[in-house]
């Protein structure tokens, strides 16, 4: 078990915390679940309706469909931004391809956490815009 001294040290090397203030991370860490998922784990599957936000602190995972890579994520990084704003039914499956350790926040945490600092706010729709860019490019 990681200290929150530790953990806070962790988020501020993800971007889409690197900005915040120690307080808004301390509170994001308390309203996180820790989790974690063993080498081949199923963290989300195709069709399952989700609404949660992961940040990975150590580890990998991968987003595949009909067997074929989409996307991987490695240890300080994010997925499910869109899911947690907006619950919806899986597209593809989220698999560990390594022992990974997270912090898991629900949608509704979510909304509540960038309603308290908007700097968290601000934060994800910047992300987010990062995102829908390169996929354009």
């Amino acid at each position: 078990m990681r200290l929150t001294l530790e953990k806070v040290l962790i988020l501020k090397n993800i971007p889409l915390f690197a900005d915040l203030p120690e307080a808004a991370l301390s509170d994001i860490i308390s309203a996180s679940e820790e989790t974690a998922a063993m080498i081949g784990t199923d963290i989300v599957k195709e069709g399952e309706q989700w609404n949660d936000l992961y940040i990975i602190l150590q580890g990998q995972v991968r987003v595949h469909k009909n067997s074929q890579t989409v996307q991987e994520y490695n240890a300080l990084t994010t997925f499910g931004e869109l899911a947690a704003l907006d619950a919806e039914e899986a597209k593809a499956t989220i698999t560990a391809l390594e022992d990974t350790i997270m912090f898991k926040i629900t949608g509704p945490t979510l909304y509540r956490l960038m309603n308290e600092h908007k700097s968290l706010e601000r934060n994800m729709f910047k992300t987010l815009c990062q995102r829908l860019r390169a996929i354009e490019q």
